[in-house]
């Protein structure tokens, strides 16, 4: 019997070394794939001004490795998030192909259903510079000049530019 189950553990370890080899080639794959996305001349991008892309990344069922706000990566923990090199500040635009709205429930739910179903797929809008950040309140890319600096000091999810920021200090007029 302690033959039987020391033959039925070395299974059971080989056959979690052959699972943990494919998930590490699928996972490079993905990651060369990335990089040739990244230097693709033929990009999406998005925003009126040009100064935002889109891209597409693709998670592994499991944790995600990230903290948002609304929709907005705010944190990158260990994991997956941080292997595929997302960065706190891009924006989640898109689960599985489907749009979403900048909630965070909302984003959390579209993505645990969708990881039921496999590896998830999640569209991120991404400045192209690290000289543009996301405003909350109208949802696009602005040159960090346009934030005041306490606005900055607030971080990704929840900072206003300017514009934005006044406008707010006007009151609510939706009465």
């Amino acid at each position: 019997a302690k033959l039987r189950m020391a033959a039925s553990a070395a299974d059971g370890r080989a056959e979690a070394m052959r699972n943990a080899e494919a998930v590490a080639k699928q996972r490079a794959n993905n990651r060369s794939a990335r990089e040739e996305a990244a230097n693709d001349l033929s990009a999406e991008y998005y925003g009126d001004d040009g100064v935002e892309t889109f891209c597409q990344v693709e998670f592994a069922v499991g944790k995600l490795g990230m903290e948002i706000t609304r929709n907005v990566i705010t944190k990158i923990t260990e994991g997956q998030a941080a292997e595929l090199k997302v960065e706190a500040g891009w924006v989640i635009h898109r689960v599985d192909g489907e749009d979403v709205v900048p909630d965070k429930r909302t984003i959390a739910k579209a993505i645990s259903g969708a990881m039921k179903r496999g590896p998830v797929k999640i569209g991120l809008r991404a400045p192209l510079t690290a000289d543009f950040t996301h405003c909350a309140a109208c949802n696009k890319f602005f040159a960090l000049g346009s934030f005041e600096e306490a606005q900055l000091e607030k971080g990704p999810g929840v900072q206003m530019c300017s514009g934005c920021e006044e406008f707010a200090d006007m009151g609510d007029f939706g009465d």
